[in-house]
């Protein structure tokens, strides 16, 4: 019960931060991330024809074998996006060098984009046994995964996905 209520009282707090503009919309300079067609190029997967695609497809993980091309659009969102909040501080972009491998500079760079935006990609998961809900993991799995979908594609309203 007091869980339930903390995350309830925490939900209506950030909904409210969000009302009045504490929690900044990140900068992410779109026109340097690589182009979206109709056809789009190979990984995007369409929304709707002609709207956004799906920018990452693909969950990526330390110490595995990650799909070069996903890690490269990656390095490149986390080398364009930035903000700043009251709550979480400030997210510089992070002159990560592009090379397609998930490095150690690369998942530090996912830490610390999770940590910013933790609300929304790492509360989720504290039902599901995630204890420290302000560290970021460096997995990008569904919750991250969505939020950089959401974040490429202005107003784009995608499904939280089933936590598991």
């Amino acid at each position: 019960m007091k869980y339930t209520l903390t995350k309830k009282l925490l939900a209506a707090f950030f909904s409210f931060m969000i009302i009045i503009g504490a929690l900044a919309t990140p900068s992410v300079a779109l026109a340097t991330l690589p182009a979206v067609t109709t056809e789009g190029p190979s990984g995007f997967i369409p929304n709707e024809p002609g709207s956004c695609y799906t920018y990452l497809s693909d969950y990526i993980k330390p110490a595995k074998k990650n799909n070069r091309s996903q890690v490269i659009r990656l390095q490149q969102f986390l080398n364009q996006v930035s903000g700043t909040n009251i709550l979480t501080g400030t997210l510089a972009p992070a002159g990560l060098e592009v090379t397609g491998t998930y490095d150690a500079a690369t998942q530090k760079a996912v830490k610390n984009f999770q940590h910013y935006y933790w609300p929304i990609i790492l509360l989720p998961w504290a039902s599901h046994g995630l204890k420290d809900v302000q560290t970021g993991t460096g997995v990008v799995y569904k919750t991250t995964q969505r939020w950089i979908n959401m974040l490429n594609c202005p107003g784009a309203e995608l499904d939280m996905p089933h936590l598991k």
